[in-house]
């Protein structure tokens, strides 16, 4: 419960909180990570009729276990969400090998124009990610059999 509201929360202040040492507590984390049932989720949006070919995704989130991108797209006039676009694998699993694709660069350009390498972020391609017209698709690609189980033990 506490993680669902503050996922930021240290792995001394967490430990505090629920009266353990630290040591046990972060392995009883990365247990929750390895198991899915903690998702890294970088999440982008986009208009409808966004031109975006990519998203830049950090490297570091290719070393979290069950890491993700969910792209969701939305009507800007009705708010309607979907299609959900998502890019990572199994929960459990980590993110696909992003090592490969381009690196991204700055925005904007120094004082002499030049836009330099962002050596930490990859450009993650269009059609790269998994499509999902409904959202209930996309429960299952991160959490999967997981959220199931834990909705039946309920």
């Amino acid at each position: 419960m506490l993680l669902q509201h503050n996922s930021n929360i240290t792995n001394a202040q967490l430990a505090k909180e629920i009266r353990l040492s630290p040591a046990p507590t972060l392995e009883r984390v990365k247990k929750l990570e390895e198991n899915g049932v903690i998702r890294h989720i970088q999440l982008k949006t986009a208009k409808l009729d966004a031109k975006a070919a990519y998203q830049k995704v950090h490297i570091a989130l290719a070393t979290k276990p069950s890491g993700c991108v969910l792209w969701i797209f939305f009507d800007e006039t009705t708010m309607q969400l979907g299609p959900f676009l998502f890019f990572g694998g199994k929960p459990g699993e980590k993110l696909p090998d992003i090592s490969q694709f381009k690196i991204a660069k700055h925005t904007k350009g120094n004082k002499d124009g030049v836009k330099s390498e962002r050596p930490d972020i990859r450009e993650v391609r269009k059609k790269a990610f998994l499509r999902y017209d409904r959202i209930e698709l996309i429960y299952d690609a991160l959490f999967g059999a997981q959220l199931q189980t834990l909705q039946s033990t309920k």
